[in-house]
This record gives C-alpha cells, structure tokens and sequence, in this order.
C-alpha cells in the first residue's frame, strides 16, 4: 500500500536553521513515501519543496484552533488519500487532531522540548491526546519527559533525533569579528538561545567574571531578547563588560557559531539543541551543561565538555582549559563531526522514520 503523509508545519525560520526538518522530507519522498506540506504564507522552503516535486500549500493555521485551517486540512486529507498526518507545532498539533476527527488516519506528533505537563490540561489537545499515534522525540531526555507524565501511554513514545550534515555548513562564511571591535587575536565564545528561563544565558554572563582580562575572551550572545535591559544590566556588573556583546537577534546566526573559538550552551534545561548540533557540524568544540539533550549529543571529554547547571566558574575553568590547548580544541572539533556523521546524521533520521511510518501503515485497516 503506498504511504501518503501530510506534513503540517510551519517552516518559516531560516534556511540553516530549518534544513534538517526539510531534508527529512526530502528523504523521506526519496524513499518513495507520497508527501506533501502544508507551511506558512512566503515560507522561504516553498521553492525548495517545489524543485523536488513535494506539493506545498500556504494554509498553515494561525490559531491553534483555527476553523478555516481545520477545514482545509480534513480536505487534504480526503483528497489526498493521506495515510498519516505529521504535525510538528502547537497550532499544527491541535489544528491536525481537529481536521483528523472521524477519518482512518494514524497521527505523528512531534516533540523537541520538554514543555508538555499531564496537568496542564491544554496538553489533552495535544501530544496527550487519545488521537495521537504516536510521538517522536528528539531526544531520549524529552521521551523520558513524556512517559513521566500520568496520562502518556508509554507504547506511543519513540526517539529519533534530528539529523544533520556538516556538509551543509560547508560553505558558511564566517562573520567578520572586526564588526563587533573584537580583536583578531581574541578568543571567542559563541551561545545562540532565545531568550527564556531554561537557558541559563545569566550564568554565562557570570562565567566572565571567573575569566582574567588578559586572557583576551570575549563573549557573544545572540538570539531573540539577549540585548534586554536585564542582561544589559547583569553585563555592566561584570568586571569583562567590555568583552561580553549583546546581539539580540541575528540573521544567519550561524555564521557567528563559525567565527567562535568555542561554542557555550549554558542551559538549565535543553530538549537536543540544534546550535550545538551545528557547532559540530562546523567543528567548533563545545561546552555544554549537563541539562537533559545537551549530554546525548556531547561524547564526554572526548567531543566536548560537560559542566554543571547554573555553576559560572566550571564554565569560565572550561573556557579556560580549552583556550590553553589548541590541541584539544581541534580534537574535539574533529571528534564533533565524526559524532555528526556516525550518530545524529540525517540518513539515520530519514530511515528510522521511515521505518515508523511503514509500521503505523500495517495498523490501517
């Protein structure tokens, strides 16, 4: 029986930034799997999909119940003869239980974080609700998450992580550090995050003031809300102010992971985190805490560094120590892409995945 699949999700983040998530598709339709997409309005993946012969439509919902997006959807489904509806969002989520009721249809949700709770009881709309099929993870911390919660069944959890190539970043050119007054000769620390609680951005921060001004590091930090007032504030009681920039939010972001002498990713808690899976591909060597994803994706001592949560000064010694060996920097960027291309490759994604989808089709009547 052929495989049909609608894909719901949004894609409209950057190219670098959503090209796992598009080369899984692209794979998948390789193997012979029947897809087509329904993304966002001027998504920048809508030729990409196009030039590979996938069908896309520009009715991704815009409210997480939106009616107009359920109808087209359940449309779709119908005429399409789909045999699985993946969704990848919250919106896409609820919309796609919605548009599903009634039909032989199995559901994949998809989960990258840790943010669903039994007690919530939007969380019923969603990954817990009785319609879902079943839940992919990105990573064996978040299907931990998910079958600690009351009302998950445990057989609808599976993880597979989201894959990648370093030859994607093969031709990433790196921002030029003269446009931020950082010295050619400084050593430089990259974190990307979005502002939120769980990233910990304040304990980096922190880690600054461990490291002497004669060891000529400077800090870069960027993302949504990393150039507020209240990290503007916590960077001037620093004794390295000067050498801690605050970039907000950056276009192509990436390009500051390749012009890093290190990549930070401080966080409290983390479901994977795709800018240390990029670090690797671009062979930056890593420190990572020890929050939930971050430590599946780090090879202990070998690939990266693990610290402790919320400790400034065993990020500030790790900083330290890797700055002081060039040897084992470039090791560890070695042992990064090897990681890359044995473990979290994108072919190992696309055939697990397409795996799970032959099985849930052996459960269609």
């Amino acid at each position: 029986m052929k495989i049909r699949v609608i894909v719901v999700s949004p894609f409209n983040s950057t190219y670098s930034s959503g090209i796992a998530e598009a080369e899984i598709i692209k794979g998948l339709s390789e193997k012979g799997i029947e897809i087509e997409v329904i993304l966002c309005e001027n998504s920048g993946f809508i030729e990409y999909f196009k030039e590979i012969g996938i069908k896309v439509y520009e009715n991704y919902p815009k409210h997480k119940l939106d009616a107009k997006a359920t109808k087209f959807i359940r449309n779709r489904i119908l005429e399409s003869k789909a045999s699985i509806l993946y969704l990848t969002r919250g919106k896409a989520i609820t919309t796609g239980i919605a548009a599903a009721k009634g039909l032989n249809i199995r559901i994949v949700t998809y989960m990258g974080s840790n943010s669903i709770h039994w007690f919530d009881p939007t969380s019923l709309l969603t990954h817990l609700n009785k319609k879902v099929d079943k839940i992919i993870c990105n990573s064996k911390d978040i299907e931990k998450h998910i079958r600690a919660q009351h009302l998950a069944p445990k057989n609808k959890t599976i993880t597979i992580y989201k894959g990648y190539k370093t030859d994607w970043f093969s031709n990433i050119k790196p921002i030029d550090l003269a446009e931020l007054d950082i010295p050619k000769d400084a050593f430089v620390v990259v974190c990307l995050a979005n502002v939120r609680r769980i990233k910990g951005l304040t304990y980096l921060i922190k880690a600054a003031s461990h490291i002497n001004k004669e060891q000529n590091v400077h800090f870069v930090i960027a993302g949504h809300g990393t150039d507020k007032t209240k990290y503007q504030k916590l960077r001037e009681t620093s004794k390295l102010k000067d050498n801690i920039h605050l970039l907000g939010h950056v276009d192509e972001a990436v390009r500051l992971i390749a012009a890093a002498s290190v990549y930070v990713q401080p966080s409290i808690k983390e479901g994977l985190g795709r800018a240390i899976q990029e670090a690797m591909c671009l062979g930056i060597p890593q420190i990572v805490t020890n929050a939930g994803g971050c430590v599946e994706l780090i090879d202990k001592d070998k690939s990266g560094i693990v610290v402790p949560k919320k400790k400034p000064k065993a990020i500030a010694q790790a900083i330290s120590e890797l700055q002081n060996n060039p040897e084992l920097r470039e090791s560890m960027g070695t042992e990064a892409k090897k990681r890359i291309s044995s473990i979290f490759n994108i072919d190992i994604t696309v055939n697990r995945m397409n795996k799970l989808f032959g099985d849930l089709m052996k459960e269609i009547d």
